[in-house]
This record gives structure tokens, sequence and C-alpha cells, in this order.
């Protein structure tokens, strides 16, 4: 029952990454203030294979899956594929790259945020735990529900 929930909940944060861009341009409301890092931690350097599921007010459901590379220059890059439950004719879409990515960690070495380019979507929160082999995220967006779960490459 674990693997089936981490695979839902994996699912779930893809979609954030996917639509962050069409949101924005659809009226997408981020908090305000923004959340930010409180604290300096240092940038690091890794790759983490992800699993994001994510629901909006019109009810469509997402699952995504994404590999998010983290610079120690403080840049991400990330590829995304994903399908959801639209009423569009094509529902899946391929890898798509995404970058101009950004992120920032606090010094407790395990929260931080990843930033859009500006204008172009709300920071998704995230976690880092299990002795860094795994990093867990959060949509910031009002009315979109996502979550995800990574695990290092």
């Amino acid at each position: 029952m674990s693997r089936i929930f981490i695979a839902l909940v994996m699912a779930i944060m893809t979609v954030p990454m996917v639509t962050h861009a069409a949101n924005a341009q659809s009226g997408a409301t981020c908090p305000s203030p923004a959340p930010n890092c409180t604290s300096s931690g240092t940038l690091f350097n890794a790759s983490y294979g992800c699993t994001e599921i994510s629901t909006d007010s019109s009810n469509t459901v997402r699952a995504s899956i994404i590999l998010v590379q983290f610079t120690s220059s403080g840049t991400v890059s990330s590829e995304v594929a994903h399908n959801d439950n639209s009423t569009n004719t094509t529902t899946f879409k391929d890898f798509t790259a995404q970058s101009g990515l950004t992120y920032c960690i606090n010094s407790d070495q395990s929260t931080g945020y990843i930033f859009q380019p500006t204008g172009t979507g709300c920071p998704l929160a995230f976690v880092i735990d299990n002795g860094g082999t795994e990093l867990r995220f959060l949509e910031s967006q009002e009315n979109l529900a996502a979550a995800g779960t990574c695990r290092k490459q």
C-alpha cells in the first residue's frame, strides 16, 4: 500500500512544474508575499527522478514524471512528461525540457524553494530527507493541489 501511495504522490508532483507557465498565463494566484528562504544554505549538485500528481479547481487530474537537476550555481533544469483526464483529444505530453528555474536552500540544508522564471508560476516548496536521497515538493499556487516525491539518481 505504501508503494501505491508514494506513486500517487509522485505523480501529483510533476504537474506543477509542467503547468506553471500555462497557469500563470491563465491567472494563477501565488501567495503574497511570495515564499522565500529565510537563511542561506549551501547550494548543491544533484539529479532526482520524480513523480507528481495534481488536481485543479476544474477537477483535472494530472500525473507526471520528471527528471530534475540542481546545480551548485543555484539553477534547476527539468524534463517532464505528463498525462491528464482533460477533455482535450491529446492528453499525453511527451518529455519537454524546462529551463530558467532557480532555487534557494535554507541553512538547515533540508528546506527550500524552486522558483519559476518571473511571471510564469508560483514557487514550489521542497524538503530533502533520507540523507539527501529523497526530495518532496509542494505547489504554492492557489486552487492547485499538487505534491511530488523524488529519488536521487
